[in-house]
């Protein structure tokens, strides 16, 4: 099941450019101390970085993705050498001038790998690389075409305008939740039009239930929330950027240290079951993003516990279910401490985040 994946979807591609999980739940619910190794899917890097934001702590960051391990590789030179602002501007949520010529002054000559990755995606990264993902591009048409057909700059303005839980509740009944709305909510989000232009038709072979529906229905209850006006996520979809916040690694204050620990990463190209240990230690907490949508349950069971094997007595795991409901606590013998665990998800569209602990 998994080397077929690999086989029928496209990793020549940056099919993520940022991290569409969450880190600050992230980061609440592994919370790491001096000396803790973490095995963590890698993507675009955003959230493996984050867990950087203590010292001693090791990250191995793994990807079957060439492209994706690549994209993080160079994300890490330049955080090592970049301020936080002109990071931001390299990543093209602000301006920066010359990012191709920039980057290419950060990375050694004998990293030859690297130097031909940005020569293949130079037009990428001098529009800004943190738009760069098949995924952003999805939600930039979504933004760019079709929204202002349903809600001008000034109503989007208006979902994000810091107001009353009561007020938010109204703007949404009111203005917001029009019949275009819901409309292009289903369209839009189908499981059609998303397994074709955000993701692959083969990241939702597991997907059983009306996926448009489904997103329709995260959407009712997130947008009525006062939690929606800080969602750095949210305004990244609906305005191409970040307003009032932005991801965990991003802030000034997580980048400072993650750039002074930034050597504390590995990247291995692999499975994460596969990531070899660090230091012959087992890893005390791992972050499986939502790796376990794509699979099937025979696959999910032996996945869960080739993973286990990797883990020390006592480490923490979390993870996220989209449309396919997984729990390691199933099939190897974990606590579910993600039982009454509530804190508000600026990744909304997930269904359920889950932390096990060995």
């Amino acid at each position: 099941m998994i080397e077929d994946i690999k086989s029928q979807i496209d990793f020549s591609i940056i099919r993520y450019a940022n991290c569409w999980e969450d880190a600050d739940l992230l980061m609440n619910a592994l919370p790491t101390k001096f000396g803790d190794t973490v095995l963590s899917i890698a993507s675009a890097g955003d959230n493996s970085f984050a867990f950087l934001v203590n010292d001693g702590v090791q990250v191995m960051a793994v990807d079957v993705s060439d492209v994706q391990l690549m994209l993080c590789k160079i994300k890490q030179y330049a955080i090592k050498n970049m301020t936080c602002q002109e990071y931001h501007g390299f990543l093209g949520f602000s301006h920066l001038d010359n990012r191709f010529e920039k980057i290419v002054g950060l990375i050694p000559v004998s990293d030859t790998i690297a130097h031909t990755f940005i020569n293949q995606f130079r037009s990428e990264i001098e529009t800004g690389i943190g738009y760069a993902g098949k995924f952003e591009s999805y939600f930039k048409k979504f933004k760019k075409y079709l929204l202002p057909l349903v809600h001008n700059k000034t109503t989007v303005q208006k979902l994000f305008a810091i107001k009353s839980s009561e007020e938010q509740i109204k703007f949404y009944n009111e203005t917001w939740n029009t019949l275009s709305w819901r409309l292009l909510l289903k369209l839009f989000f189908s499981k059609f039009v998303l397994g074709r232009m955000g993701r692959d038709p083969e990241m939702l072979n597991e997907v059983t239930i009306n996926v448009g529906d489904y997103i329709k229905s995260k959407a009712d209850e997130h947008l009525q929330s006062t939690a929606c006006q800080h969602n750095y996520l949210l305004q990244m979809i609906m305005t191409g950027t970040f307003i009032n916040d932005v991801p965990f690694y991003l802030r000034e204050e997580n980048y400072k240290v993650i750039q002074r620990n930034i050597d504390n990463i590995t990247f291995f190209k692999g499975y994460p079951q596969d990531a070899p240990l660090i230091n012959g230690k087992k890893y005390n907490h791992a972050n499986l993003s939502n790796i376990f949508e794509y699979m099937n349950k025979p696959t999910f069971e032996h996945v869960t516990k080739s993973i286990d094997e990797q883990m020390a007595i006592g480490a923490s795991i979390a993870y996220w279910n989209l449309m396919v409901p997984r729990n390691m606590s199933q099939v190897v013998n974990y606590k579910n401490i993600s039982l009454g665990y509530i804190k508000p998800d600026n990744g909304f569209f997930y269904h359920k985040f889950v932390i096990n602990q060995k």
